[in-house]
């Protein structure tokens, strides 16, 4: 039957947190998400979520969903097999609205892919079926910091990554307690935006002093302040990334091309499936370290994720554990885990996860 799309809508996606999560940039109390679903015309549904936070993607929900309810045009009518025409079409209409974009496009893929039989990760190229994903520490005491750490070293995490940004002196105290509560396991640290470039190499050379060696960096400076990044870059032994800098594969492709960063963050939230695609492969040809980043999502975004980094490969960082502080999982299915593996090798079509509640 037809792949054509006969509907398109949208619903708000709210999930509750176990705690607040604190980083830089604010404090989340809840998820605020959005539902996505397209059907075809052969009966087959996809699902795409949206994580709009208005501090990184500038949208918030309510305008995320009338992105997407403004795309109907754009979306209803096509055939699902045309799926880099709608996304080019969306991208040129709604350029700056991203998650909404990424939710679309999620749900037109899963579908597509549900009626051809396929798990997702074979779709972007089968390189591998699983990842090993970090663990995120927000900002906290350093008491409370190591507990944590304790706890999920103990979990079996190997990877941890760190919150940082508001004050350096209880920064490199919240770093040295977490390393002392998980001395084996891997730190990331990130600034989310929270550093001048000068701040940014006093810290590190703070953690040096304590001999607390880090896998990398991300986003010391503003997003805007692409020298100040070079610059971090320039005079640090330790990678640094680019996180909230890159929101397009035009935005890496300047990055590469100004040798600003080591590693390139890539979000689906920030880019939309498929100019992950060009961002990854300009990483490549520049020699750059690709890192995967998430939002506070379900199992459904991340599961998208998880397809996503493990068929294309090439990923020496994953923070895929944006689902660990939820309070409540309103999606059946997707990813397995296994402490810190999220194995995608079970499912036999599409993204393999659905809400709940339809």
């Amino acid at each position: 039957m037809s792949l054509r799309i006969v509907d398109l809508k949208v619903t708000e996606f709210n999930i509750p947190l176990t705690e607040p999560f604190v980083i830089s940039l604010g404090t989340t109390h809840s998820a605020e998400n959005i539902l996505v679903s397209v059907e075809l015309e052969n009966g087959v549904i996809g699902f795409g979520e949206g994580a709009p936070f208005a501090y990184v993607t500038g949208e918030t929900q309510q305008t995320a969903i009338q992105t997407v309810e403004a795309a109907r045009n754009l979306v209803v009518g096509k055939d699902a097999t045309a799926y880099r025409a709608i996304a080019a079409d969306l991208a040129r209409t709604f350029w700056v609205q991203t998650s909404a974009r990424m939710a679309i496009e999620m749900a037109i893929l899963d579908a597509l892919t549900k009626s051809w039989g396929i798990p997702l990760y074979q779709f972007f190229g089968g390189m591998s079926d699983q990842v090993e994903t970090d663990i995120t520490i927000g900002i906290m005491p350093a008491a409370e910091a190591f507990d944590k750490a304790k706890y999920w070293a103990a979990e079996g995490f190997n990877h941890i990554k760190i919150k940082v940004g508001t004050d350096l002196a209880a920064d490199v105290e919240r770093v040295a307690a977490i390393r002392e509560g998980a001395p084996n396991c891997l730190l990331k640290v990130d600034a989310n935006q929270g550093y001048t470039a000068k701040e940014a190499l006093t810290f590190l050379g703070e953690l040096e002093k304590r001999d607390i060696a880090l896998e990398l960096l991300e986003q010391p400076v503003p997003a805007w302040d692409l020298k100040g990044l070079k610059f971090v870059t320039q005079n640090s032994t330790v990678p640094i990334a680019a996180d909230e800098s890159v929101f397009s594969s035009r935005d890496a492709l300047r990055v590469a091309m100004e040798g600003a960063a080591d590693i390139i963050n890539i979000k689906l939230a920030k880019a939309s499936v498929l100019d992950v695609v060009n961002i990854h492969a300009i990483c490549q040809s520049y020699n750059l370290g690709l890192m995967v980043g998430c939002m506070i999502e379900s199992r459904l975004a991340l599961s998208m994720a998880v397809h996503m980094v493990a068929g294309l490969g090439g990923f020496g960082y994953v923070d895929l554990d944006g689902f660990f502080c939820l309070a409540e999982e309103p999606i059946a299915g997707g990813f397995n885990q296994q402490a810190g593996v999220l194995s995608v090798a079970h499912v036999q079509a599409g993204i393999g996860a659905e809400p709940t509640e339809k």
